[in-house]
């Protein structure tokens, strides 16, 4: 592997000015033969001029809607994720247990980054629903939506920020005429996942045609899968041991246990010096009140981690509680959306149009665990364990548990989104396109944490004794703080028994966790106008330019009472028990209060033809963009495409193109509220080891993202074969100044540091008493800090290939009826290089699996067939992802096997008929759907870093079904 991330560096030469000879785009094809088939002129997202698919400068496809729901009925973010280029995305049915809260549906071109994807909404900008700057595609109303519009270059001269990767465009259908209902269920083979999903679409012509009203509503509903034991694969409870080196290199080993956690709670060998033996030790509490010795497993190859034995794992919460890691979350999506179209005169038209989206998940994520000291005098202790403790002259213990008998953690969000878009647009002497619009948008996320636990509450809780005679209670259990001066800041406090797996009472429990929230409130205003149209006629047809101005408004506020930095207060607890160094919380968000940012941008697109009619030129257009954008915060940014599309003769077309884009930094990356967690440092200066505050925080001083992409490709499309076409195109992207967070504590920030004898720009990342020359104990580091700074360095490249048919089968031969349509997908991506800092180690994500948002198969195929003979209609998709490598990280090795490549099938049938006389042909559809049709279960993966985290997420690659076989079926109806 080369030691430059930015490799072939010979693209610069690869296109100049009206020279540029190169490529369609990558499903470009699809948009070609799409134009075949009608002779609508449609406006291609990509560019603010070209009005023809074949004439795009850009790489572009268009996706009919009606097409991508026959093989996936959920929604159609759902179906866009089977494409190729769409292998990184997420959403609800992403396989990836507890580790991640996947229950947004969230695009991610070519696998770079779901931020560096811009969304738009039937040309206009979305805002963003995630503080972290995604757009939840669930906010979206879906059921007028015509086609999608994917861009698979640089786009960010004619569209601003965000459009690294590309575009990709919902566009409506604004003259829908009629009544449409329709109602569809689905469950998978496991008699889980149960969902229902049904609509209504209206829309009429007013005022004699010069005006037209339309609606939609939906309501959609999943109920997930709330236990991933249902599963293949999750008992087995797997794990990667090891520690990646050639002695002890990663392996997969089952029946994986954690031994230091169980659900009636292990005690730990050592006393809280972490130096004397425990007189307890090796003991856990097999039944409630009663010590068991410890059986411990054998040694897997990890540390905290062991083959059979005692041990705990995540998946055994007893029946009817919902403790284990969810494989699914749910989904309720509820969307509506209106639009009002008026022709002020025969050159002026009006639209206004209003969508209102609410979208809400719940997942538990993990059941609860911790480490908790204990006081020998705890009244549910039992009298035998403390005549062992008093024997030794020992007054506390240390032990873990997992509460398996009470929740578990809760992820419960909610997104509500408001889009208002008021538009007019007209011409002007016949030839001139303009259009001015204003859009507002409001996305609220709501992200609850029922039962989170409180340390302040749980200190007290845990700390039970006996009450003396002469109080309220003698001679029952209460919390120590209530007998003392303190006990007014514990109202209510339900001691608690933790020795035993049911020990717990709901009582205790609910005392010791409180119902944390925050919400996050996105914002925008944006302001666009354009012009368009012929400056003159040339040599070789008409020179159109196009000239845009936008000005948006963006703005973050985060809402929370929680503050994640806080301590608890050891001061009016037993000083025996409470650790200081304990956040209060875990899974909270702190307020920030409302930040925002001016974006103005002015832009130039110009299409000229320059050659026409020549031998092996039949035309040659150049294209250019360039675009000035000044954020009020983060400063400057310059854009700029060229592109070129050179027709050699009708069947054979190149076309390509070299940009300069750019994601801006998103208010949280630079404004983010503090947050701390405790984290273990090892120290190269002083060689010491030892728990510290870790904080992140925003860095307001971070700058765009510049990316440079280049795209080249061919569409060829033969007149002896009529109905196919086929493409080729290359891309590279390279990123020098990606943002990434940048933690002191990395051992990469530390190497550099330690080299560069305190001058690297990450010594300040740590900080330390005194000078960085003294080594000695005392200038140990007493704070660490990780923060975004411009600094990483990534790049992809990789070929995208299509090939579609369309034919009459009749046409072939007299003996063969119906309509046969296919499209194949392939994407070839052999390079995702990624380095954090300078000198790091430059990992590979390409091929890797379970690297969520770059990571996956390189090689990727999507195959659909389609066949229809009134009244019905066959519909196959077949998906193959190839082998994927254990790791991104070159410098690990595994003795466990690559994983093998997978095959998926989804199958569509469908029937349409009449339901009453009086109604049109065929305007009732009854489908049938079923996705993994041969009921392919995932493949053996899980991440080494879950060797301290037995059985809280399912054993699978991301990109791998874990649902298994889902059947769905429904009616449609037109009137």
């Amino acid at each position: 592997m080369t030691s430059n991330v930015h490799m072939r560096t010979h693209r610069q030469g690869l296109l100049a000015g009206t020279c540029l000879i190169a490529a369609a785009s990558m499903l470009f094809s699809g948009a070609a033969f799409a134009q075949e088939q009608s002779v609508e002129t449609v406006t291609v997202t990509g560019s603010r001029i070209i009005t023809n698919g074949n004439d795009a400068p850009t790489p572009v496809t268009m996706m009919a809607v009606d097409d991508l729901q026959l093989t996936t009925p959920s929604d159609v973010p759902d179906a866009l994720a089977k494409l190729p280029v769409f292998l990184g995305s997420y959403s609800q049915r992403t396989t990836a247990g507890a580790n991640h809260n996947l229950s947004a549906n969230v695009l991610n071109l070519r696998n770079f980054g779901m931020t560096r994807t811009l969304i738009l909404f039937n040309g206009n900008r979305v805002g963003a629903t995630a503080p972290t700057g995604e757009t939840d595609i669930n906010t979206l109303p879906q059921d007028l939506m015509e086609r999608v519009d994917v861009v698979t270059g640089g786009a960010s001269a004619v569209y601003g920020t965000d459009a690294v990767t590309g575009v990709v465009n919902f566009v409506i259908n604004s003259k829908f005429n009629g009544l449409k209902a329709y109602a569809q269920g689905g469950i998978s083979q496991y008699s889980d996942d149960a969902s229902w999903k049904a609509g209504l679409v209206g829309g009429t012509d007013l005022f004699g045609g010069r005006g037209h009203i339309e609606f939609s509503l939906s309501r959609y509903n999943s109920d997930g899968v709330p236990t991933m034991m249902t599963r293949p694969h999750a008992s087995e409870v797997y794990t990667e041991a090891g520690n990646g080196s050639v002695t002890n290199p990663y392996h997969l080993v089952s029946n994986s246990r954690l031994p230091n956690y169980t659900p009636g709670g292990y005690i730990n060998p050592l006393m809280p010096d972490n130096k004397t033996p425990s007189a307890l030790a090796n003991q856990f509490f097999c039944e409630n009140g009663i010590l068991c010795p410890f059986a411990h497993g054998a040694y897997s190859g990890t540390t905290n981690d062991e083959i059979g034995g005692d041990g705990g794992y995540g998946g055994e919460a007893l029946n009817g509680v919902d403790a284990n890691p969810w494989l699914v979350a749910s989904l309720k999506s509820t969307q509506f959306f209106t639009r009002f179209d008026y022709d002020l005169t025969s050159d002026i038209h009006t639209y206004l149009q209003a969508s209102l989206t609410g979208a809400g998940n719940y997942n538990v994520t993990f059941p609860n665990n911790y480490v908790m000291t204990y006081s020998a005098d705890n009244a549910y202790l039992p009298s035998a364990a403390r005549a062992a403790l008093t024997a030794a002259n020992q007054s506390t213990f240390v032990m873990a548990r997992s509460i398996q008998n009470q929740v578990g953690g809760i992820a419960d969000s909610y997104t509500t989104g408001f889009n208002l878009t008021w538009g007019i647009e007209g011409t002007l002497f016949n030839d001139y396109k303009w259009d001015l619009h204003y859009t507002h948008t409001k996305n609220m996320l709501n992200q609850a944490a029922p039962y989170n636990l409180d340390w302040q509450k749980l200190y007290a809780a845990s700390d039970a004794v006996i009450a003396p005679a002469g109080s309220a209670t003698p001679g029952a259990a209460v919390c120590r703080v209530s007998l003392g001066p303190n006990a007014s800041l514990y109202p209510g406090c339900v001691p608690m028994d933790a020795f035993g797996p049911t020990a717990t009472s709901y009582t205790s429990f609910r005392y010791a966790t409180t119902d944390t929230a925050w919400k996050a409130r996105n914002k925008m205003d944006d302001i666009g106008a354009n012009l368009s149209g012929t400056v003159f006629e040339g040599w070789a047809g008409p020179m159109k330019a196009a000239l845009s101005a936008e000005w948006h408004n963006i703005s973050l506020e985060d809402i929370s009472k929680y503050d994640p930095t806080k301590n608890v207060d050891c001061s009016t607890l037993n000083p025996a028990i409470c650790n200081p160094l304990q956040k209060q919380f875990n899974n909270v968000v702190a307020a920030m209060p409302e930040k925002s940012e001016d974006i103005t941008e002015a832009a130039i697109e110009v299409d000229a033809p320059l050659l026409k009619d020549l031998p092996l030129v039949q035309e040659f257009d150049f294209n250019g963009a360039f675009r000035y954008a000044r954020y009020s915060v983060s400063g400057q940014a310059l854009t700029w495409k060229l592109g070129a599309v050179w027709n050699v003769t009708d069947e054979l077309l190149f076309r390509g193109a070299q940009s300069r884009d750019i994601r801006a930094p998103t208010l949280n990356n630079m404004f983010a509220p503090p947050a701390g967690n405790v984290t273990s440092f090892n120290d190269w200066l002083t060689n010491t080891t030892q728990n510290l505050v870790q904080t992140s925080e925003g860095n307001p001083d971070l700058k765009p993202e510049v990316s440079e992409t280049v795209t080249a490709g061919v569409v060829y499309r033969p007149a002896w074969l009529h109905g196919f076409s086929i493409s080729a195109d290359w891309y590279e992207m390279i990123i020098k100044n990606a943002i990434s967070s940048i933690s002191g504590g990395s051992a990469s920030a530390e190497s550099q540091c330690f080299a560069s004898g305190g001058t690297s720009p990450f010594c300040p990342l740590v900080v330390r008493p005194g000078a960085w020359n003294d080594r000695s104990a005392a200038n140990a580091p007493t704070a660490v800090f990780s923060k975004a700074l411009n600094i990483s360095k990534t790049s992809t490249h990789g070929i995208d290939f299509e090939a579609n048919y369309a034919t009459d089968l009749n046409d072939m031969s007299s003996s063969l009826v119906g309509q046969l349509t296919t499209r194949l997908l392939i994407s070839y991506q052999p390079s995702i290089l990624s380095q954090s800092i300078p000198n790091a180690v430059i990992t590979n994500s390409a091929g890797a699996a379970g690297v969520l948002n770059g990571g996956g198969a390189a090689k990727r195929l999507t195959f659909i067939v389609n066949y229809a003979l009134d009244p019905i209609t066959v519909n196959v998709m077949e998906r193959w992802n190839s082998a994927e490598r254990q790791s991104n990280d070159p410098t690990l090795i595994y003795s466990t096997p690559n994983v093998p490549s997978i095959t998926y099938t989804d199958l569509n049938l469908s029937y349409k008929f009449k339901l009453r006389d009086k109604d049109d042909d065929e305007n009732t559809e009854i489908f049938l759907s079923v996705e993994n049709l041969f009921n392919q279960m995932p493949h053996i993966w899980i991440s080494p870093g879950n060797s301290a985290a037995q059985g809280y997420a399912y054993p699978a690659p991301a990109d791998e079904n874990g649902i298994g076989r889902y059947y769905t079926m429904g009616i449609r109806y037109k009137i």
